[in-house]
């Protein structure tokens, strides 16, 4: 089987339980809080340079060891003329998994991730050699899971970079990152 129609078989899978769930739970119920969610946040960027964007939400999990302390889910463009792609860093967090639906390459050519002792970094469609787009741009759904560093304190503050855009200076300068947005969870 190939990845993309893996890809399909897991959509398909979910979105049949969220029909589910949503069928057979009644609603005259009051909203159930999940004490396993410790903070929610929501955003929507667009880059004004390339008018590449990327919306999402990230939900940080009190710690219970049966699943990761945090997910990210974004739905993305980026621009034909993007050669900065999109960029998500943080030396607070690891790597657990991802999957990123970008040009129906997972993980492929248009994605990679560096994943040091103290520090991840991830891109999707981007090109550092060139002012050239990789693969042309593109939408795409992205899917990580994430660990924190340091338990010491479950309280502390999380910091996560989620950049996109690229731009040429005047001066012929290529710049990526051009619009950011500092996650604080």
């Amino acid at each position: 089987m190939t990845n993309k129609t893996l890809y399909c078989i897991s959509i398909i899978i979910a979105v049949s339980i969220i029909v589910c769930i949503a069928m057979t739970y009644p609603n005259n119920h009051d909203p159930v809080i999940d004490d396993d969610i410790q903070t929610i946040e929501s955003f929507d960027i667009v880059d004004p340079y390339s008018g590449s964007s990327v919306n999402g939400s990230i939900v940080r999990f009190n710690h219970s060891g049966s699943h990761s302390d945090i997910s990210l889910m974004l739905n993305f463009y980026i621009a034909p003329d993007d050669f900065g792609g999109l960029c998500i860093d943080s030396t607070d967090v690891s790597l657990e998994s991802i999957l990123s639906s970008y040009q129906d390459d997972p993980l492929h050519q248009n994605t990679s991730v560096q994943k040091l002792e103290d520090h991840t970094t991830i891109y999707v469609g981007r090109n550092l050699y060139s002012a050239e787009s990789p693969g042309g741009g593109g939408t795409g759904l992205m899917v990580a899971e994430f660990n924190i560093l340091n338990h010491s304190d479950s309280d502390a503050t999380i910091k996560i970079l989620i950049t996109i855009g690229s731009k040429i200076t005047d001066d012929g300068r290529l710049i990526t990152g051009t619009t950011d947005i500092m996650l604080f969870l």
